[in-house]
C-alpha cells in the first residue's frame, strides 16, 4: 500500500480542505450560494460569529474563491463578498454535500465550537 502522502490527489485534497474543511466555511459558502453578499448577511445566514466569518471570508478572498468589493453605505464604505469563477466551481461540491446530508438524515451533533 502506498503512503498517504504519496497517494494521487492527496495534496490537492489537502489544499481544498484547508479552505473548505470547516462547518463555518461550508455554511458561508451556502449563504453565498443563496445570494448573500454583505458581511452581516453572510454571517447571519451562516450562523457564525463575526470573528469566525471574517477569518473564513479573508481565506476565501486570499484563495481566490471570493472577491471583496467596496460599496458605499450612508455612514461609510463597506464591503461585500462575491463568488469568483473559482468560487462558483466549488458550488457543485457543496450541492453534493447537501444531498449527502439529506440522505443520511439529521444528526445529534450540534458542535458549534468547531466553526
Amino acid at each position: 500500500m502506498s503512503r498517504p502522502d504519496r497517494m494521487p490527489g492527496r495534496g490537492e485534497l489537502d489544499a481544498a480542505l484547508a479552505i473548505l474543511g470547516t462547518k463555518s466555511a461550508l455554511a458561508l459558502l451556502l449563504a453565498a450560494r443563496c445570494g448573500c453578499q454583505r458581511f452581516g448577511d453572510l454571517v447571519a445566514h451562516a450562523g457564525v460569529s463575526e470573528m469566525i466569518g471574517a477569518a473564513r471570508l479573508k481565506g476565501f478572498v486570499d484563495a481566490g474563491l471570493m472577491a471583496r468589493r467596496a460599496y458605499r453605505s450612508p455612514q461609510c464604505t463597506r464591503y461585500e463578498y462575491v463568488l469568483t469563477d473559482l468560487g462558483r466551481r466549488s458550488l457543485p461540491i457543496l450541492g453534493e454535500l447537501v444531498r449527502f446530508g439529506a440522505a443520511i438524515g439529521p444528526t445529534d451533533s450540534t458542535d458549534a465550537a468547531e466553526s
